[in-house]
């Protein structure tokens, strides 16, 4: 066995082998050398040109280009261009190095050149948002889609490349991977569902408030991704939501406010059952004095009731300190500036509760900020609180602990 690997071993010209290394390896150093300095030299003159555009602003796309280092990427694969294109003369004769670097090279500008459109694909979505159709149809999650496309190709090729073989049959092979493929790209999947849905239902746009109690969620819409919808809440906290989650599951969305240009009130007054009454002539003073009140035909008939006897009154179904209070409910915020006087307006009763009567109030504001819109819904309801026990009503408390101890 010792003589055998003896024989193999001076049987093998190793002093023309060293030589032909090193004498590819001296090539390949003097070409990587020239290829780096005609890059390099390439870079810079691509750089001036595109740094003029910019400070010219003669292509508006450019911007985003700059913006995403597109060039910088590309510029990246010139030493390798002119090494690619120049190595078939450098290692003519040497033709099973050539072939190896060839692929080399090759694969390492696939690589790169996919790095690059990346950033390419990056800048257009950048581009596309400058525009007011990207907030109704954003496209960033088809723009992934293509990205995840290209990727897989690329690598198929190069690794096709690598190993001396068809692109083709290493599909073949990969196409019994399918279950696999679906397990580790199910979200990606799912995304591409969702997104599709949302762009074809417009469900939601970048710029909609939206709600979802089950994520927490409460705040704007700033991105929409292939597989991920990303929200800024009121607390400047930012949440990723799953895209699917979208068509799966319940959410509110506040886009029906901006279209409708104001926000609903929709709130309740729980008033004493026990404090509601026919007026008598000390209330009907607080009334009188009432600026809102003033020669409406409720008040009138108030003061010439009030005239008769409680049978009377009560026969003839005269008005109640809580029906005054909704007929003033109703002329206060018919006469706020800030509520919508073309949409409906009420200030109407619900079925008593253990708590009270409700008086709902429900009226729409002209007013798309939520702080401005609280501050007023605010005012409003302070007025009406401490107007209230000039009607003689009181609004329903239950018990507190100061309460008891006055009992006691």
């Amino acid at each position: 066995m010792i003589e055998l690997l003896s024989t193999w071993f001076y049987s093998i010209d190793w002093y023309g082998k060293l030589y032909i290394a090193g004498y590819a390896a001296v090539r390949l150093f003097i070409a990587l050398a020239v290829s780096f300095i005609i890059g390099k030299g390439a870079g810079i003159l691509v750089s001036s040109i595109v740094r003029r555009f910019v400070e010219h602003d003669i292509f508006s796309f450019n911007k985003s280009l700059v913006r995403k280092d597109f060039y910088k990427r590309f510029i990246m694969m010139f030493p390798f261009f002119v090494l690619y294109f120049t190595a078939e003369f450098i290692f003519h004769d040497i033709l099973k190095f050539a072939l190896f670097i060839d692929r080399i090279l090759f694969s390492i500008l696939a690589l790169m050149g996919i790095y690059s459109m990346s950033a390419f694909i990056d800048a257009l979505d950048h581009y596309y948002q400058e525009f007011e159709v990207s907030r109704k149809n954003p496209i960033k999650g088809y723009l992934q889609l293509v990205k995840i496309f290209l990727t897989i190709s690329i690598l198929i090729i190069i690794i096709s490349t690598l190993l001396n073989s068809s692109p083709w049959g290493f599909l073949s092979g990969f196409g019994a991977m399918t279950a696999l493929v679906i397990l580790v790209f199910k979200d990606w999947i799912l995304g591409l569902i969702a997104s599709i849905q949302i762009s074809a239902n417009n469900l939601i746009v970048i710029g909609d408030s939206i709600e979802m109690e089950k994520y927490g969620i409460n705040g704007e819409v700033i991105e929409i991704s292939l597989s991920t919808v990303k929200v800024k809440n009121w607390d400047n906290t930012i949440s990723m939501v799953p895209a699917y989650s979208l068509i799966s599951e319940t959410f509110k969305n506040m886009h029906g406010i901006k279209e409708s240009g104001g926000r609903r009130i929709k709130r309740v007054l729980y008033i004493d059952i026990n404090s509601i009454a026919l007026p008598d002539e000390k209330i009907l003073k607080k009334m009188q004095k009432l600026a809102l009140l003033q020669g409406t035909d409720e008040l009138k008939n108030l003061s010439r009731s009030i005239k008769t006897t409680r049978e009377d009154r009560i026969n003839k179904s005269s008005i109640t300190n809580i029906g005054l209070f909704r007929k003033y409910v109703e002329l206060y915020l018919t006469a706020l500036p800030e509520i919508d006087h073309e949409k409906k307006l009420m200030a109407k009763l619900l079925e008593p509760t253990g708590n009270g009567i409700p008086l709902q109030i429900y009226v729409f504001t002209s007013i798309i900020d939520i702080v401005e819109y609280e501050l007023a819904v605010a005012g409003i309801f302070e007025h009406l609180i401490a107007v209230i026990p000039e009607f003689g009503l009181k609004l329903f408390q239950n018990p507190s602990g100061g309460d008891m101890r006055r009992l006691t």
